[in-house]
């Protein structure tokens, strides 16, 4: 192979001063054709600027047209704030903190800016370097989480210690010290996942279920490593996560941190910690390697900054949404690392389902394509000794998490507390002043709809009929979630309610009291809510007080986990 024959000369040159192993050789290979499929991806998004009009693109999720600019204002740093009102029933893949395409309403001849999306409701406010009246905003490829997964890849594998690649390619058992400490006196799966992290000597997998206090687990962990001396990066897949594991480490006392992003990724009330990339970059180093804790995503540990940055312990949240080499990226950071995530959730986001090509995977099923699954899945399978698992969960009724507990977690998953077990939607409202229907924890509402493209109109009549329910007896619309598994959908039941409606991978790390699933499918099960099932896991793990599942019960009694499912909202 043409890459593997690069690896080898690059080792024999002095890298690291042998030949490359052949599985660490096959290793790169499969991983370098599946990124490299990633990179071709991303050109497919650059022609679609070109091929599609904007029509086409707002279709396909992939911008928002007619939008009505607001104004602008020129900001500190020589950028610009710009502002404009989207439509109501205006969705797309885009979301706060993303890279976008501003234009006139004409990407392509017309006047366009590269620009951060900083709020995105019914006002839209993005950052660019020059003004630009905002008519359309449209999604924007970028190759940079691709070249940093390739970089992250290849210092994995040529500059890798052996001891770290031992365990990455299953040559030893990870290994541990002894001792043991009181760090969680309320919470002993908490106080056991925090000594396996601090005894790790290679590695450590924290197995954290939907609302079992990990990002606490977290702070408690990195205060523990500090005290001993370590220094430890702390990331994420999403800058939310990162922000919120700096909230806890903060509430529990500990500010000797420095965050790395931008101005406008790095949540408000974070920015007096953020590091100032403006300046002499010796400074920027110098005030970097003083702090005994440095947060940032994985996508930016791949910066020039951060791989100049050595750590004793990489503490890595959202593990199980990573790709294989994006999680590298930080690990290649530290001498010893510990991996938090639920691989029963979503998976890692990969764009080119089949690598295809010479040494790819094109005639392998879906599933083998390595970016698919992470690397906590793969070395929590591959390692169970080295894992925790948090069992207490503190946001779910007992009649809510019981179907999640027994179909993804073995039935091992409980409420904290008879309080968390005894949650009701009476906690809220009267039952009474409630339709029968809704009045226990968890109900299903068939709506005898028709599904539409990507859309269910009944459907969508149905969810906002079920909301107005609530609102009449005197809940609060903030406390109510709906989760659709289409965009268009999403659209179709936001016309109709104000209150926050989404997709399933948008509200993974989030909960509210209240949450109604829309399943769209009607006939043959089709779409992302049915191609895997840790989606479903998801979207019914967000509720605490009262769940409602609005779908055809006919499809989806088609299919046996399903089927399961109606027959535990019937009980």
């Amino acid at each position: 192979m043409v890459v593997s024959g690069r690896l080898d000369q690059e080792s024999k040159a002095g890298q690291i001063g042998q030949a490359v192993p052949d599985e660490e050789q096959e290793y790169f290979e499969r991983f370098y054709h599946a990124i490299e499929a990633e990179r071709q991806a991303v050109h497919a998004e650059y022609r679609k600027l070109w091929e599609q009009d904007a029509q086409e693109r707002a279709d396909d999720d992939r911008a928002m047209i007619d939008l009505d600019p607001l104004g602008r204002e020129e900001i500190d740093g020589n950028r610009w704030e710009l502002r404009a009102e989207k439509p109501p029933e205006a969705v797309s893949k885009l979301r706060e903190g993303d890279v976008a395409l501003a234009s006139d309403g004409d990407p392509v001849s017309g006047h366009a800016e590269l620009c951060r999306i900083t709020k995105l409701d019914e006002e839209i406010v993005v950052t660019a370097d020059e003004p630009v009246d905002v008519r359309r905003l449209d999604v924007y490829p970028s190759e940079l989480s691709v070249d940093r997964m390739l970089t992250a890849l290849h210092d994995a594998v040529l500059k890798g210690g052996d001891d770290r690649k031992d365990i990455l390619f299953g040559r030893r058992e990870p290994e541990f010290g002894n001792g043991e400490e009181t760090f969680i006196d309320n919470n002993a799966g908490q106080n056991r996942a925090v000594n396996l992290a601090v005894n790790a000597e290679d590695c450590a997998l924290i197995h954290g279920p939907p609302g079992t206090g990990k990002t606490y687990t977290i702070a408690r962990l990195i205060r523990a490593l500090v005290a001993r001396g370590d220094r430890v990066l702390l990331t994420a897949f999403t800058n939310r996560a990162v922000d919120n594991a700096l909230e806890a480490l903060r509430a529990q006392g500990f500010e000797d941190i420095k965050r790395v992003g931008t101005a406008t990724g790095v949540r408000e009330d974070m920015l007096d910690v953020r590091l100032d990339t403006e300046g002499d970059p010796g400074e920027l180093a110098g005030a970097l390697h003083s702090a005994p804790v440095v947060a940032a995503t994985t996508a930016s540990c791949g910066s020039r900054v951060m791989r100049e940055q050595e750590f004793d312990v990489a503490v890595v949240d959202e593990a199980s949404q990573l790709t294989e080499p994006s999680a590298l990226a930080a690990l290649n950071r530290a001498e010893r690392f510990v991996l938090v995530g639920d691989h029963e959730q979503l998976p890692p986001v990969v764009q080119a389902a089949d690598p295809g090509g010479e040494g790819g995977v094109a005639d392998e099923p879906e599933s083998e394509n390595p970016l698919s699954t992470s690397l906590f899945e793969r070395l929590i399978e591959a390692y169970p000794d080295a894992s925790v698992m948090l069992t207490k969960q503190y946001r779910m009724s007992q009649r809510i998490q019981s179907f999640a507990s027994a179909e993804f977690y073995d039935g091992a998953l409980r409420p904290a507390s008879g309080d968390v077990a005894g949650q009701s939607v009476g906690d809220l409202v009267d039952p009474a002043s409630l339709p029968a229907a809704l009045r226990d924890g968890v109900a299903f509402v068939d709506p005898d709809g028709e599904r539409v493209g990507n859309t269910n109109p009944v459907e969508a009549d149905r969810v906002a009929e079920v909301v107005d329910n609530y609102i009449a007896a005197g809940v609060d619309p903030e406390v109510i979630g709906v989760i659709a598994p289409f965009r268009a959908q999403v659209a179709e039941i936001s016309r109709r309610v104000d209150l926050t409606v989404d997709t399933v991978d948008r509200f993974q790390g989030s909960s509210k009291e209240i949450i109604i699933v829309s399943f769209v499918a009607t006939g043959e099960l089709e779409g992302p809510l049915f191609e895997d099932y840790r989606r479903i896991n998801v979207a019914l793990t967000r509720a605490k007080k009262g769940l409602v599942l609005v779908g055809d019960r006919a499809a989806l009694s088609s299919e046996p986990f399903y089927e399961r499912l109606l027959e535990w909202a019937d009980r």
